[in-house]
């Protein structure tokens, strides 16, 4: 401390040249040192600020690392030590143009070190609690921290005008902004912006919707937080929604007494994402509402049961779905956007929209509302596939996915009032929120935030919880989750030293095990994965080449299977890479001898793991090296079968050029077996001359795939599943019929529209209406199958030019 305070001059320095005071170490404080400190400490911890821009350069750079020390403090000490600051700076202004160090002027060095206070401020866990320790606006107008959100803003005009110019124009924003609307008292109003400057974000909301954005004309600097809310969570009964002829807005249903408060204690909730069918109303024809109302009481009448998809139990191995008929309904609660969310006022709805990512998680259920409608203003058909393409659909997703309690929660997809699906875990890796779709692209920046927060929230309770792979996988894998998304990676929780290796290579190596928590570049954990494995998610070239040059396996793959990426056991790091668009990485690991034509315990190559990221970009890259594109997986797949299994489109058309017809229908029906045959991807394959009528032939008995579907067939007679039905049937089956028991129907549409048969059975003598549910299908399908074929046509009208073509 003596030579700190010597750097800083503030403390004689007994005739020792500048260049060689030793300066403060930029080390983090460590977990043990993260407690308040006294005020009298904190004296001794930070000198005088105007003393330190009348002293020396290395000293202010030095002052900006303690001044992080702020992110340890309680709130009071990190308040007091705001003002002597600001009050340093208003009584020795006068020394602010004096030069230091190389020049630079003391006031701009000043107002920086203000600034990198000012921003551990911000990452201060107390001072959050204090100014979010309940709701914003609560029901009486009160806030705990007004009074503390007082004294603050008094720091702060005090400080702004002098000091932190670099601040002072979007923090005197926040100070000047036009005061609260009339219903908003103005202590909640001072408490807001407080709020706002302390996690400093933007953003921009669209009237039509409060998901899909905030007025555009009112700025925040509110950096949004999974962990709280800024506005209280409302529901409504079931019972109430069933007697709902009308979806009335917020305000007008909190004023009949229809919204309540959640509260855990009450009971269960649903949190209902879902696609927007209108503007400015989210479903003008009331068609989703009535198909929810009926799902639910289905579901609480038992009815129907929420099956496990094909997809669900051919990979994760889940065989039971969910059964709801023993929950009480009075004790069931729905939050659903519109009446639950605030619409007349837009500083509420704002503050409504910042929670949602805490709505999903106090829901035990989390339910993506599907079905088959069209949009009322523009005419596209929406359903799965469409919610999924949208940004804030994801954003939700992506919440529940990243909930500190996702075991207790139960994702389903609902199609229709007898129609409910357990919804897949890992599509959200392979979807990530900044490649949905935005009505405004300025939201792309609002959902970073969001989107960081909740990741860092995920990260602290993996440590919390002791579990380091799954901390591992989600710090390495940001790069993905972050794609097209204007914010940085949360940096590691876990302690870590000041490195002065000068090679960048070696520091970054050095950072990254450090992060991780290795001791060195080949230790392999209780998993089976090694460092490799973790950096190849990150996708970092330069800590890639540093691990390899300290002998790491270039064909190293992960030991076991991941049940959260869904990385097979032996994937190799090369495969990792292109499946997760790290392409440089995957060029520098082929420049490294990576082989391409390792396979993994599934059989599978690099080739297959680009197709399953639909990376065309990766795909060239590993056929250049000479990787092949006839090699099949495990059940026979070649990476175009896969690329159509995974609904892969830009893949699908990069090797239609080099793929025969046979195998167009193989990957027709691959498609429909793996859930993912939207009708782009059927369209795409009927308009390259795929078969829409060949039957899939019976498997092998002794293959894979045979072994598989005999085994199910025989389970099928004491624990039937959709798995099993479909394994039980397909031999001979068309795709229509496949199309049916896979629940594609939008894929069946689209068969039919092209002309498929409706009289062709399969070799149990079937036909497709024999698999067909009038309850459960769409009206559109069950008119066709009925002898209609005609009522297909407008439901896959988007895609008419490539079936008539067909034709």
């Amino acid at each position: 401390m003596e030579s700190f305070l010597r750097a800083v001059g503030l403390a004689p320095s007994e005739g020792t040249p500048l260049c060689e005071m030793p300066v403060a170490s930029r080390r983090r404080p460590s977990s043990a040192d993260r407690r308040a400190l006294s005020l009298q400490e904190l004296r001794d911890l930070l000198p005088d600020l105007a003393g330190v821009a009348a002293g020396t350069e290395p000293g202010i750079l030095s002052l900006e690392d303690e001044a992080r020390s702020l992110e340890y403090l309680a709130p009071k000490e990190a308040l007091e030590l705001l003002r002597r600051w600001s009050e340093d700076v208003v009584l020795r202004e006068d020394r602010s143009s004096i030069p230091v160090g190389s020049g630079v002027p003391a006031q701009f060095l000043r107002s920086n070190a203000l600034e990198k206070a000012f921003q551990g401020l911000r990452k201060n866990e107390a001072w959050k609690h204090e100014m979010a320790d309940r709701p914003l606006f609560s029901a009486d107008g009160s806030s705990p921290a007004e009074v503390f959100a007082a004294e603050l803003r008094s720091v702060l005009q005090l400080s702004l005008p002098r000091a932190a110019s670099q601040l002072a124009q979007p923090l005197q924003e926040v100070l000047s902004e036009p005061s609260a609307p009339p219903e908003t008292p103005q202590a909640v109003h001072l408490c807001l912006q407080m709020q706002q400057f302390c996690c400093c974000s933007r953003g921009a909301m669209d009237v039509a919707s409060p998901r899909e954005s905030v007025a555009t004309s009112s700025s925040s600097f509110r950096r949004l937080s999974s962990a709280r809310e800024y506005f209280e969570m409302f529901v409504v009964p079931v019972q109430t929604l069933w007697l709902m002829t009308c979806i009335q807005p917020h305000e007008e249903l909190l004023k009949a007494g229809t919204l309540i408060k959640f509260q855990e204690d009450l009971g269960h909730s649903f949190f209902i994402s879902h696609q927007w069918a209108g503007l400015g109303h989210p479903d003008p024809h009331l068609l989703q509402l009535k198909v929810l109302q009926d799902a639910l009481r289905n579901l609480l009448s038992g009815n129907s049961s929420i099956s496990a998809s094909m997809v669900m139990e051919l990979l994760a191995g889940q065989q039971h779905g969910v059964s709801m008929h023993d929950k009480l309904a009075d004790r069931l609660f729905v939050w659903y956007d519109y009446f639950c969310c605030p619409q007349a006022n837009v500083a509420h709805r704002q503050s409504a929209i910042d929670s949602i990512p805490a709505y999903v998680g106090r829901c035990q259920i989390f339910c993506i509302l599907c079905p088959h409608v069209r949009h009322a203003n523009d005419n596209t058909l929406l359903n799965k596939h469409t919610w999924a393409e949208r940004g804030w659909c994801r954003l939700e997703r992506a919440a529940r996915e990243l909930s500190l309690h996702p075991d207790s929660i139960a994702t389903i997809e609902i199609h229709s009032a007898t129609h409910q699906v357990l919804s897949n875990t890992f599509d959200w890796v392979r979807c990530p929120v900044g490649e949905g779709s935005f009505s405004e692209e300025t939201d792309r920046e609002r959902v970073g935030e969001v989107l960081c927060d909740m990741i860092k929230a995920k990260l602290q309770h993996y440590l919390d919880e002791e579990d380091l792979h799954n901390y591992r996988l989600l710090l390495n894998t940001q790069a993905v989750h972050f794609r097209n998304l204007s914010v940085r990676s949360v940096e590691s929780l876990l302690p870590h030293t000041c490195s002065d290796e000068q090679d960048p290579a070696s520091f970054a190596l050095g950072q990254f095990l450090e992060q991780n928590g290795f001791a060195n570049a080949v230790e392999r954990n209780d998993v089976g994965w090694m460092p490799l494995c973790y950096a190849a998610l990150a996708g970092d070239p330069l800590v890639l080449a540093a691990l390899l040059q300290q002998r790491a396996n270039v064909n190293d793959g992960i030991g076991r299977q991941d049940p959260i990426l869904q990385f097979a056991a032996g994937t190799s790091v090369l495969d990792v890479c292109v499946c997760l668009h790290h392409n440089n990485a995957a060029r520098m690991l082929i420049d490294f001898s990576a082989d391409v034509r390792q396979k993994d315990g599934l059989r599978a190559t690099a080739a297959h793991w680009a197709c399953v990221g639909n990376n065309v970009e990766g795909l060239q890259l590993l056929r250049i090296a000479g990787c092949s594109l006839g090699d099949r997986a495990l059940f026979g797949e070649l990476p175009f079968g896969l690329a159509c299994a995974m609904g892969s489109v830009r893949c699908i058309k990069e090797l239609l050029p080099v793929t025969d017809r046979q195998e167009l229908a193989i990957g027709l029906h691959s498609a429909l077996l793996y859930g993912h045959a939207s009708a782009e991807v059927v369209a795409i394959l009927v308009e390259a001359g795929a078969d829409i009528n060949q039957a899939a032939e019976r498997p092998e008995f002794f293959s894979a795939f045979g072994l598989v579907c005999a085994f199910l067939s025989l389970r099928h007679h004491w624990r039937p599943s959709a798995l099993s039905t479909y394994a039980r049937n397909v031999a001979g089956a068309t795709p229509l019929i496949c199309s049916i028991l896979s629940g594609s129907f939008e894929a069946a549409a689209v068969l039919i529209s092209a002309g498929a048969s409706l009289e062709l059975s399969n070799h149990e003598g079937k036909f497709p209406r024999d698999f067909l549910n009038p309850e459960s299908a769409p009206e559109f399908l069950v008119k066709a199958i009925g002898g209609c074929p005609a009522a297909c046509d407008a439901a896959v009208a988007e895609h008419s030019q490539r079936i008539w073509v067909s034709v």
